[in-house]
């Protein structure tokens, strides 16, 4: 598709404010998927802190991650049709059961890219966290190659980009003094369970902002919908 080709803004003046949008007309899968997740990690944190059960730790892990991923997969697809109207069930498990290896095999290759620029150091993450923001999206839209797609978009709206990342940067950092905090005061399950719900609304309101903004670009006209 020609990158010449004019594409209609799918937000006004703010993305986050279309994220929000979004976030209305797919409020039904995206609070049962955030409040499931949530529940989920709860109790698997309060399971492993459980003296004596040290050695299947990796299984909770693993279990959590599932979770997260599955949730992650709902919230991408409800994001994605959100930019055009109020969301139903049948249209997001349509999305899902058509692209979620697609969704997880970039979702890994995101993930895997993040953690090892942390672990050269936070900036070099947190730059590689910043400059992928549009591949899950992109996945989950039936993008095969939803690497070139991701940067296309950065390039076709550089300035929304670079000032949503920092937005959303700023929000992460306090979510992340919350996160902290609740740990500090609140203990028991209660504690995590705010801090996983604080995390889920943040990653739908999020991701239906990166949707907004992929669909305003030439790369995200939406020609892929799901397979029926």
């Amino acid at each position: 598709m020609s990158e010449t080709v004019e594409v209609p803004r799918r937000y006004g003046r703010s993305v986050l404010v279309a994220g929000l949008r979004g976030i209305g007309r797919a409020w039904l899968p995206l609070l049962i998927v955030v409040v499931i997740n949530a529940i989920a990690q709860a109790l698997l944190v309060t399971i492993g802190a459980v003296p004596g059960i040290d050695g299947i730790a990796i299984l909770w892990a693993l279990v959590s991650l599932v979770v997260i991923v599955c949730m992650y997969a709902v919230v991408a697809a409800a994001a994605l049709e959100s930019v055009d109207g109020k969301v139903s069930w049948a249209a997001v498990g349509g999305r899902v059961r058509s692209y979620w290896l697609l969704f997880v095999v970039w979702t890994a290759v995101v993930a895997v890219g993040v953690f090892l620029g942390l672990l050269l150091y936070t900036l070099p993450g947190i730059l590689i966290a910043a400059l992928t923001v549009f591949i899950p999206v992109a996945a989950m839209d039936g993008q095969r190659d939803a690497f070139a797609d991701n940067f296309a978009a950065i390039k076709a709206r550089p300035g929304r980009w670079l000032i949503t990342v920092l937005i959303m940067g700023a929000i992460v950092g306090f979510a992340w003094l919350f996160a902290a905090l609740s740990g500090f005061f609140v203990g028991g399950w209660l504690g995590p369970l705010l801090v996983w719900l604080v995390f889920g609304v943040l990653v739908a309101w999020f991701t239906c902002a990166w949707a907004a903004l992929f669909r305003s670009t030439p790369r995200g006209l939406g020609t892929n919908g799901p397979v029926s």
